[in-house]
């Protein structure tokens, strides 16, 4: 390896006047002659020579100061994934920083549950570190010291009230009226005005066009949701995968099987793209079924289950699956869905229809915008 040098190639920093001419010793070149460079023949005047090279020192010792900023004020400590880095008074190196460390989709932490002992509904929150849906730009809780225990706590939100500042308040986002219909909500992490601003928010929308135009965030990242039925259904994250508290239900009465051919059937999950669920299906019928056993199967043929001949009873089954989601209106109007089959076993002949098919929603696996990125 080279040996560091000890001089800067210091150059014309003094800029003296010339004493006869009554010139400066550096002179910047015309946009002109900087676009043609020096010609063949030609004897450039003094100053454009210790223009360059004055300007070729500034930017070597510039670069130095930031190489032994590196070394002697970073200090890298790595928990749960995540560098804080101890950035002084440079601000430009924090960020250079956070876009070399972290890859463009990072995400850890910012973990969600339910408050517990609370009379009003509240989402706790952790501490945590994740990139903006765009870019690179990192939502650090870590560099926020107004977040709860200097970044590392927990900050927690009441649902059915507006959104403010900081910790115990109202989470909602003011383009979204109270009190709450039923519905899915979502949970976003946001820096605003100012990058070490990191706070929560909650919206109706899935992309948070409610807080982009009610406060737009110079970050923003969605982390988990919540499904809201008159009380707090949360699910709890735990990395990227999602479960709930109490299994989510949907029923299917006199559903349309036929033949052997899934179909589509509505689950009780949030209406997002590249999801994958994880469901327990009960197929009902209202007698005994006669002729070969029936099979039950989930997400595009998986069995989850069969029923006896001369049984009348449920079937229960388990798998993941991925949910048949297309946020598109003119396909499946944003509805989240599931294929699920009945099939005799060994026959072609079509099987006898159940009187109801219910599918529990157990958890998902939710990639958090990851989408957005397109890496490729």
């Amino acid at each position: 390896m080279a040996t560091e040098p000890t001089k800067l190639p210091e150059w014309a920093s003094a800029d003296p006047v010339d004493p006869v001419s009554g010139m400066n010793a550096i002179a910047e070149p015309s946009e002109a002659k900087k676009d043609s460079g020096f010609l063949r023949s030609e004897r450039p005047p003094r100053q454009d020579f210790n223009w360059l090279f004055n300007l070729l020192y500034l930017w070597i010792d510039w670069f130095k100061q930031q190489v032994d900023y590196l070394f002697n004020n970073v200090s890298e400590v790595i928990t749960n994934n995540d560098i804080t880095v101890d950035t002084g008074e440079s601000g430009q190196l924090e960020s250079a920083l956070e876009k070399n460390f972290f890859p463009i989709y990072h995400h850890s932490g910012f973990s969600s549950w339910r408050s517990a002992g609370l009379p009003t509904p509240q989402i706790s929150i952790a501490g945590g570190c994740t990139a903006d849906r765009y870019s690179a730009t990192m939502i650090n809780t870590r560099n926020d010291s107004s977040w709860p225990s200097s970044g590392a706590g927990v900050m927690r939100k009441t649902v059915q009230a507006a959104w403010a500042r900081g910790d115990n308040v109202g989470g909602m986002t003011s383009g979204v009226s109270l009190p709450l219909a039923t519905g899915w909500y979502y949970i976003f992490a946001v820096c605003l005005n100012a990058r070490n601003e990191v706070d929560i928010v909650f919206d109706n929308d899935m992309d948070g066009s409610n807080v982009i135009a009610d406060m737009s965030p110079s970050a923003i990242r969605r982390i988990g949701c919540f499904y809201w039925i008159g009380s707090l259904a949360i699910f709890q994250m735990a990395g990227k995968y999602f479960s709930m508290e109490n299994f989510q239900r949907k029923d299917h009465v006199s559903p349309a099987i036929v033949s052997s051919a899934a179909i589509l059937l509505e689950v009780q999950c949030p209406p997002l793209d590249s999801i994958i669920g994880q469901f327990t299906v009960i197929a009902e019928w209202a007698a005994p079924i006669t002729g070969n056993n029936h099979l039950v199967g989930i997400g595009g043929g998986i069995e989850v289950g069969n029923l006896i001949e001369g049984q009348g009873k449920a079937v229960i089954g388990e798998s993941f699956a991925y949910c048949s989601c297309n946020v598109r209106p003119d396909i499946d109007s944003s509805v989240p869905k599931i294929a699920v089959s009945i099939s005799r076993e060994n026959s072609a002949s079509a099987p006898t229809a159940p009187s109801k098919i219910s599918i529990f929603t157990k958890g998902f696996i939710d990639p958090l915008e990851y989408e957005f990125f397109n890496p490729w």
